[in-house]
């Protein structure tokens, strides 16, 4: 269904088959509205601003909290134009540095694949991954040969500007 639109199907089937699609993908996950929760909205438009400069990036992706079945307690992970965030380490952690490099190094992800862009090899984050963390203030550092650059964080100074975006709207 990625992608494709159905022309068989009415708007309202097709939404639905979109939304059993995300449950299926999400197993079943609580999506976070980003209208409901204020800081995840703050943060995720901040390093778009600072890093990205994409308006439309910013609907591209769906947030979810991981189901607690799954949570390994970590602050999140990509896949299927989906992030989802541990809602546990959410609630404890709030805006980190952790939670920063972690929404970069998704929207990294959502960035490429708007742009056609294969950063990934199964779980190994190519040099492509790398390039682009490089151009959106940020940097990739090699991690082992299973997971290649897949360390990757905004630059200190980007982290330091995100929080002061983030501090002038609250």
């Amino acid at each position: 269904m990625n992608g494709v639109f159905y022309m068989d199907l009415t708007f309202e089937e097709w939404v639905k088959k979109k939304q059993e699609e995300d449950r299926k993908i999400t197993h079943n996950a609580e999506v976070v509205s980003l209208k409901t929760d204020g800081l995840l909205f703050d943060l995720q438009a901040a390093i778009l601003k600072e890093c990205f400069d994409d308006k439309h990036l910013a609907t591209y992706h769906k947030m979810y909290f991981i189901p607690p079945d799954l949570d390994c307690g970590g602050v999140g992970l990509y896949g299927y134009q989906r992030i989802m965030i541990s809602k546990p380490y959410w609630k404890e952690h709030g805006i980190d540095n952790d939670t920063i490099s972690t929404m970069f190094h998704e929207l990294v992800h959502a960035w490429d694949d708007i742009k056609g862009i294969k950063d990934t090899d199964g779980d190994y984050h190519n040099a492509a991954f790398k390039q682009t963390c490089e151009d959106h203030k940020g940097f990739a550092r090699f991690t082992d040969s299973e997971n290649g650059f897949n360390d990757a964080h905004p630059t200190e100074e980007t982290i330091r500007r995100i929080k002061e975006l983030i501090k002038k709207k609250r």
